[in-house]
Order: C-alpha cells, then structure tokens, then sequence
C-alpha cells in the first residue's frame, strides 16, 4: 500500500498546487476585469477563463483530498484518536479499558 499512498500524496499535492496558482489566477482577473471597467471583452474573457480553470481545479482537489481521507480511515478503521507514539518505534495498541476518547 506504500506505493498507493505515494500517488495519493503526490495527486494531493499536485492538485492543492494547481488549486492555489487557479486561485490566484482568478484573483488576478478580478483585478483586471475591475480595472479595464466591467462589460469590457478583454476583462470578461479574463475572469471567465480563470473562473473555469478555479472550477475544475476544486473539483480535482476535491477529488484527490476525498481518495486520500478515505484511505486515511480506510488504514485507521475509522478510528482517528491520537494516541501517543511508543518507545519502540511501534503503533499504540487500542486498549479497550482507556478512557481515551
């Protein structure tokens, strides 16, 4: 599985990097499009084409940040306590009896 958790991390990245420069972008065309004075082409072609490469850039992240939190659960059973590391370098064992919740 140490090979899939590359290439979720890797699709996550990436995604969360193509998000923000979108983003970015998108604010730049809203600064444009208010400089140029709205109802200009040139302003309106900026921010719809940013607007669109925002969109699909959420919805990539969206979907990447969905297959890396299910596989997160998916390896945790569902459980997300934080549990203390142990010295020797091992996962906690859940102890039943803890009041750790």
């Amino acid at each position: 599985m140490l090979a899939d958790d590359g290439r979720l991390r890797k699709d996550l990245d990436t995604s969360r990097k193509r998000y923000q420069t979108a983003l970015r972008l998108a604010n730049e065309a809203n600064s444009i499009y208010r400089s140029v004075g709205h109802g200009h082409p040139d302003g309106m072609q900026a921010l719809r084409n940013a607007n669109h490469e925002l969109h699909l850039a959420t919805e990539q992240y969206h979907q990447a940040l969905k297959e890396f939190s299910e596989a997160v659960l998916r390896r945790t059973d569902g459980d997300l306590r934080l549990r203390p590391p142990r010295e020797d370098g091992q996962e906690a064992a859940d102890d039943a009896g803890s009041a750790q919740q």
